[in-house]
Formats: structure tokens, sequence, C-alpha cells
């Protein structure tokens, strides 16, 4: 008699586990909390996206890292720890919204080792909001890569198959207001061209999206024809539809690589912004996320309904819409049009 299935596959895969910490991380931990952290990244594969486990390391680093140069065991932290941790932090120049991440962080990983929380304790609680007072808590956006910023970089001659592929990337981004992990896990499969001249793309899974039901992004017949000349000349065809569609062009750019790495979009766009003339200061401020925002600011400029805009970034709420937008809702408020009617311009 067949044994029954593993309730840690997946279509009949091990999923590996995902741990936590980076093996290293674990010296000076005791053996009783380091085999809770074992036993919980078995229960917990599968169940967390990559990304999170990605930022849940790296933020662990920063705290490790801080605990060996004060001499103090990370596991168990106590809530006095983390307030000077954060205090440190912030003298270092964080983010609050970074000091957040790092207090959660750490929070998860006592509750993975069944140890108690200290993220939660009032002077934790203090520690925040003290810095949230002295710096304030908005973050620093991204620039919005806005039409005219994308057409300038469309604009640039074709020099090689390096800058086909960064353009067709680009359109991709603005039209499908994908994240930089969606956008380098599309596969040729996903893209489809339609008679009209334009596409879809159907992404697999994003941020908000952990149960994997995808969903389908428009693009436009300018974008569409720049990813037939991006698949045409890289010599993709049908047979590769299971592979990425984004991928890395090597030997004097004329081989193609393997995928992309979400860090690389935000060089692609830089480098690119930089070639088509942007001033310095703009270049600096562009990311993978500035057509994700230039698009929404551009939908919201021409009035599209925020039913509109949020289906076509996938977003659950308005309120990522509400932040993109909030200079351009500042020019239309009541001062401003109270301005226009006294003829104060």
């Amino acid at each position: 008699m067949p044994s029954a299935p593993s309730p840690y596959t997946r279509e009949g895969f091990l999923l590996e586990p995902v741990e936590l910490l980076a093996p290293p991380l674990y010296e000076g931990i005791s053996p009783r909390i380091v085999q809770t952290l074992k036993r919980y990244a078995l229960h917990v594969r599968g169940a967390l996206s990559n990304q999170t486990i990605r930022a849940i390391r790296s933020d662990m680093k920063v705290f490790f890292a801080w605990c060996r140069a004060e001499n103090l065991a990370p596991l168990p932290a106590s809530p006095e720890m983390i307030a000077d941790f954060v205090d440190t932090m912030a003298q270092n120049g964080k983010a609050v919204a970074t000091l957040r991440r790092y207090v959660s962080s750490i929070g998860h990983l006592h509750n993975a080792a069944d140890l108690e929380s200290p993220s939660q304790k009032q002077i934790v609680r203090f520690a925040l909001a003290r810095h949230a007072r002295s710096k304030g808590v908005g973050q620093v956006q991204a620039l919005g890569a806005t039409r005219r910023y994308i057409d300038l970089i469309l604009h640039l001659p074709d020099a090689d198959l390096l800058l086909v592929r960064d353009k067709a990337l680009i359109a991709t981004a603005y039209d499908t207001l994908a994240r930089r992990s969606e956008l380098v896990r599309i596969r040729i499969g996903d893209l489809s061209f339609n008679a009209a001249g334009d596409a879809t793309i159907q992404l697999q899974r994003g941020k908000t999206d952990q149960e994997g039901a995808g969903s389908f992004r428009y693009v436009a017949p300018d974008t569409a024809a720049l990813l037939r000349a991006w698949i045409l000349q890289a010599g993709l065809n049908d047979s590769h539809t299971g592979t990425v569609l984004f991928r890395a062009v090597r030997k004097g750019g004329s081989q193609i690589g393997g995928g992309l790495s979400p860090y690389d979009v935000t060089r692609i766009i830089k480098r690119r912004a930089k070639q088509a003339g942007l001033a310095p200061d703009i270049v600096a401020r562009l990311s993978s996320h500035s057509p994700r925002i230039g698009a929404t600011q551009d939908m919201d400029a021409y009035d599209i309904s925020m039913a509109g805009i949020m289906q076509a970034a996938g977003w659950k709420s308005p309120t990522m819409v509400a932040r993109y937008t909030r200079q351009q809702a500042a020019a239309r408020s009541g001062a401003a049009r109270l301005a226009q009617r006294q003829n104060r311009g």
C-alpha cells in the first residue's frame, strides 16, 4: 500500500526547508533554540515567500552584528536590548520604516524560536515613537517615471540587443505596473499577443497574492512591438514558453544568459535614464518602483477612476494610489482652486 503523501510536498516534489537564519548565525545560540528554529523551518516551508525570508535574514544579519559588537546574546533578546538597537540604528541614519521592519523581524524570529517576543513591549514602542517624532514617518518615495521620462528612454536609438531588452523591460514595467520581483519572473508563456496589436501578461504571483492566483495585466501596442523585437532578436520562440522572458545579455551583447535578478531592474532604469540625458538628481531618485509610481500618477492625471488604477496595479485598497498621487492631490486641493479663482498665478 503506498504511503500517504507528505504534508511537506507540493505536486510530488519535496519542498526544501527555508531557514530564517543563515547557518553561520547559529553560532552562539543555545542548541535547544537552534533545534526549535530548524523544526520551524520544516513546518514553514512553502508558507512564506522567498522575499519575506530574504528580508528577515537580511535584518537578522544587522541585528546579530550589533549583538556581537555589544557582546550580547541575540536570542532571547530583552526589550531593553531592542530599544538600544533601535536607538543605535536611528543614529546610523536608518529610516523609521527600516527600524520598524527590524523590530518586526526580531519578533518573528523569537516566535519561530518559541520565545516570548520583546517587539511589542512598551519600551520598544517608545523607542520607535521617539524616532518617528524626530524624523517624521514619511518614507522617501522614489521619483515617478511618468510617460515623459519613459518616452525619453524609449526614443534612444537601438544600438544593440541589450538596449532592445532594456526598452522592452522598462515599457513593460510601466504598462503592467509590475513589481520588480514580478517583472523578472514573467515567462514567455505568460505573454499573449492579440490580433489588435496589444497584448496581455499573466503575472503568476505577487506581493499581495501569496496564494498564487495570479492576475492579468494589459500591454499597449507600442510596448507589445518592443516585446516582439526583443523575443525575435534574442532568438526566443514557442519552445521557450516555460523560461523567463527577460534574460541576461552577455558576450559583447550577442549571447543570451539566465534570468535577471530583481536587483537588476533599478540598475537598468538608472543606466538608460542617464543615457537618455536625464539630470543626475533625477537619475538618483529613480528605482525599480519608478515606472509603477509614474504610471499611477499618469492615470490619476487623466482622471482614470480609482477602481481602474487599483485593477491595473493589482491593489486591493486605495492606500498606495493615495500615497503615489499625494502631490497631485495637493495641486487640486481647495487652496489650489482658491488661488486659481483669485488669479494669483
